[in-house]
């Protein structure tokens, strides 16, 4: 009987990777006691494991990863060849999830392992490619405990060879067969949740430990009605409710979902935290914090909210309250009110952006709540700090009150708390001169270079050969392209049909930040700011059966919420067919944010909320010259964007087709002759309709008939559209059709060349 295996249904490309080799690696395990790495080697069979047992013993005392992983291998020197490769594949389980760890890291453990093996074995591709990714965190701890969790995982292996087959096949058919003989198995916990979620992965979540769960599950128990009974129903319950609200996947150890069920860590039981608020929008209430030594956020009639609450408390009665707003702004405020009530200590300490200025202050007392109103006092520093001298990793997000952990407090109390105002401005300036002045105090400016260098950077990958093998242009152009969104963070492709701006600007775009962090979006007449950055949609309300409005965030709002969570990353937003949009009226007040993008803006639809674009977004636009000049574009985009033209007589597309035609074994190809003749019979006057070599790149265009449909019903009503009313249709076919280009080549090549 086969055993049945299901594909995840939202999880990222990544995710998706490791899941399917954690899924292939069990489904040869535990379906036939067989290998991944060397299939027919039989690694997982019983007695494979019990030689295992016997030469590695429990695992010795705790040691590091690596002394761990050596003196395995010296206890397993001389094993048969299936004892290493199961040793090998059980890493490999162990490593796929982690996050933390680079690929070379972790490849290097499994072949440390492999290289004890009387026989050549190699990781396959699938499993470096998996090792990229990560599903949860816990590295260390991971690492301290692997001599037991080793030798519970062949003892896992031990107890799945004593099931009868017929309890093998209902578990791997069955998940909550599975669970069943999983959560009682020897199994470490974090391997049996990984390998639930490995073989049904829309039955469980990718958490990694029991405990996990029950956070999760209390964090979001107002979303069940009623719970189940059974906490892995439950919580695959949860993401369905929320993916329905978010219309996005859910991954609950991503920052922007964390928040929401996991306290914030502290080291030491009474070691404050630093917390960032975001100030608000009315210059009333921001004087009124800081004259009157509080913080407030809003909850509907807090009176009915203890101190100490639990989060589910608080976000029923944010839910009751706010039945119709959006999922994102329902989280917003239960998270604040709950951080203020139960989370934030005495003696914690708060960032606060007042705009120009920053200030500093210490929690004390706890919360009080009425009248809608929760309110924390607040003891702030005797002078603010301008705002320039603080990280924008520390201020950014869309979080109205979020931790920022005990590394950056101590930096912030060294530079902020202590610092005289005279020092602060010396602090700024330091970061930004080589030689500051002599009377600036070293210590001051050692802390500001430190925290400098805290601050959370993303990488631009290089052009790699593949990229430009795959693109069919030179190396050193995508890398220039490269260095220009480094230095812009935002430019446009722009040139005739066919020359590949769109293809161009999505595999760059894929390269850049990978094809979890872009988002394509195409413009169109119709398409405005509500489309791109955020709106009020209609949407019919569940008891009454009428239709409301929600306010709902486009494209480039989500994708700036999760740059803003994750600053070390790059995010890509592909902006296709600019020239089809009212750039005016999509961009809105978001065209100050395109080269001022430290600086806030007030919403249009949130006009208590400040608004910074992260400097991780990268914004990639496409323009078709043929619809329309680039003259004719907007002036205040064309100041904000660089154009790069890309265009059928420069390079690089003058290159594209001769290259894809030499890749694919046509050295001698007649489409690379036609199009120079087509674009060179055009002339210089028709430089925007020119065209491009997407429209010859075709396999299928070998077949001399397939080459005249696309001439005919591609290529012809393209030039149709620009000398309308100027030549026929059969003058155009005279000079422009296929048979006339083929006859102007044909009567260059009998002509012979003038020598002097």
């Amino acid at each position: 009987m086969v055993a049945r295996f299901e594909v995840p249904s939202a999880v990222g490309s990544a995710d998706r990777r490791i899941q399917r080799v954690g899924q292939s690696i069990l489904q040869a395990g535990l379906h036939r006691s067989d290998s991944l790495f060397v299939p027919g080697a039989g690694a997982w069979k019983l007695q494979v494991a019990a030689e295992f047992s016997s030469r590695a013993g429990r695992g010795g005392r705790p040691v590091s990863a690596m002394q761990f992983l050596y003196e395995l291998g010296e206890r397993l020197s001389g094993a048969r060849h299936e004892v290493i490769v199961l040793a090998a594949e059980l890493l490999t389980l162990n490593l796929l999830p982690l996050d933390g760890l680079s690929a070379a890291s972790k490849a290097q453990r499994v072949e440390a392992v492999l290289a004890r093996s009387p026989l050549p074995v190699v990781v396959p591709s699938v499993v470096l490619e998996a090792f990229a990714g990560g599903l949860w965190g816990g590295r260390r701890t991971a690492d301290s405990a692997l001599h037991r969790w080793f030798a519970d995982a062949v003892e896992f292996v031990s107890f799945w060879g004593t099931l009868s087959q017929d309890q093998q096949d209902r578990g791997l058919r069955d998940p909550l067969m599975l669970a069943e003989l999983v959560y009682r198995s020897p199994a470490p916990q974090s391997l049996q949740h990984a390998l639930l979620y490995f073989c049904h992965p829309n039955d469980f979540l990718p958490l990694r430990s029991r405990a996990h769960k029950i956070q999760v599950r209390d964090a979001y128990a107002h979303l069940l009605s009623p719970s189940t009974g059974d906490l892995d129903r439950d919580l695959v319950g949860i993401v369905r409710r929320l993916e329905d609200e978010q219309s996005m996947p859910v991954r609950f150890y991503q920052p922007q979902w964390q928040r929401d069920w996991r306290p914030p860590h502290r080291p030491l039981r009474n070691a404050p935290l630093l917390w960032r608020v975001l100030a608000p929008a009315d210059r009333e209430r921001q004087a009124r914090w800081r004259e009157r030594g509080v913080i407030e956020a809003d909850l509907p009639d807090s009176r009915r909210v203890l101190q100490d609450a639990n989060r589910p408390l608080v976000a029923g009665i944010v839910d009751d309250a706010m039945r119709d707003a959006p999922y994102d702004l329902r989280a917003q405020v239960t998270n604040t009110a709950y951080a203020l009530l139960s989370q934030v200590a005495a003696k914690d300490r708060v960032l606060v952006d007042f705009g120009d200025k920053v200030w500093l202050g210490s929690f004390g007392g706890t919360a009080r709540h009425s009248h809608g109103v929760v309110r924390r006092q607040v003891r702030w520093a005797r002078s603010p700090f301008p705002r320039e001298a603080v990280p924008d990793n520390l201020l950014a997000g869309p979080e109205l009150l979020a931790p920022c952990g005990q590394r950056a407090l101590a930096l912030v109390e060294e530079m902020m708390w202590r610092a005289r105002p005279r020092t602060a401005v010396a602090v700024a300036e330091a970061r930004a001169v080589e030689s500051p002045a002599a009377e600036e105090p070293p210590k001051v400016l050692e802390v500001a270079q430190v925290f400098t260098e805290v601050e959370q950077k993303p990488t631009f990958r290089s052009a790699s050969a593949e990229l430009a093998d795959d693109l069919n242009v030179d190396r050193d152009w995508l890398q220039e392209m490269i260095d220009l969104l480094q230095q812009r963070r935002q430019l446009v492709f722009y040139g005739p049909s066919g020359t590949g701006k769109t293809f161009v600007a999505e595999k760059l775009a894929y390269h850049i930040a990978g094809p979890d962090a872009v988002r394509i979006v195409q413009l169109h007449p119709s398409y405005a700011y509500e489309d791109l950055f955020e709106g009020f949609r209609p949407v019919e309300q569940a008891q009454t059966g009428t239709v409301g409005y929600q306010k709902r965030d486009g494209p480039l709002r989500d994708i700036a919420r999760n740059a803003a969570a994750r600053p070390a990353e790059l995010f890509v937003l592909v902006l296709d067919e600019l020239n089809r949009g009212n750039l005016a009226k999509v961009f809105g007040e978001l065209y100050y944010l395109l080269d001022k993008r430290d600086h806030p803006i007030r919403l249009q639809y949130s006009p208590d909320e400040e608004f910074r674009l992260p400097p991780n977004v990268l914004l990639i636009g496409t323009m078709n010259s043929t619809d329309v000049s680039i003259t004719a574009v907007d002036s205040a985009i064309r100041r904000r964007f660089p154009f790069v033209e890309l265009h059928p007589d420069e390079m690089p597309v003058r290159g594209v087709l001769s290259r894809w035609a030499l890749k694919h074994g046509r050295p001698n190809d007649e489409r690379v002759l036609l199009l120079q003749e087509l674009n060179d019979t055009l002339g210089p006057d028709a430089h925007d309709i020119k065209i491009g070599p997407s429209y010859l790149m075709r396999s299928d265009l070998d077949d001399p008939a397939a080459l005249e449909r696309v001439w005919r019903y591609d290529l012809l009503p393209l030039l149709e559209e620009h000398f309308h009313r100027r030549m026929t249709r059969v003058e155009l076919q005279e000079k422009y059709g296929l048979a006339a280009i083929r006859a102007k080549i044909a009567d260059r090549a009998s002509t012979p060349a003038i020598t002097g």
